[in-house]
């Protein structure tokens, strides 16, 4: 790995983890070198790199124009997703990796829980034909 962000030390456990999202595009941390290792993650933020890692499977959404207002229509909350994550959640959403935490409420600025996320990469690892 490589010293990309100022707030991961060499000897922490997760620096491989992290150098290598890093390397693989999953991961671009914040301005200023940081990446914030024990900040909590919202759920834009983890759709947002599963979004990237879609790609390294190939697993392809098919996103169209029409898909923007249909997809997220049902979710009560989905203005709330932040401008640079709403391709990422729309392809979460129409790979079916995430279905929201009900059936109207997608939760774009709550914070994901690791079964949340173990859950999601479950989903894209079967849909992209890895497990």
């Amino acid at each position: 790995g490589k010293d990309i962000f100022l707030d991961v030390a060499k000897d922490a456990w997760y620096y491989d983890a992290v150098s290598t999202a890093y390397e693989y595009g999953i991961v671009s941390g914040y301005g200023g070198n940081l990446f914030g290792p024990m900040d909590k993650i919202t759920r834009e933020q983890a759709m947002t790199m599963l979004a990237r890692a879609m790609k390294i499977t190939r697993l392809d959404a098919g996103l169209t124009d029409q898909d923007t207002d249909s997809l997220l229509a049902r979710f009560e909350d989905a203005k709330m997703t932040s401008e640079w994550a709403e391709e990422s959640v729309l392809s979460c959403v129409k790979a079916e990796i995430v279905s929201g935490r009900s059936i109207n409420i997608i939760a774009p600025k709550e914070n994901t829980s690791r079964v949340e996320v173990a859950v999601m990469i479950r989903r894209l690892l079967q849909k992209s034909g890895l497990i």
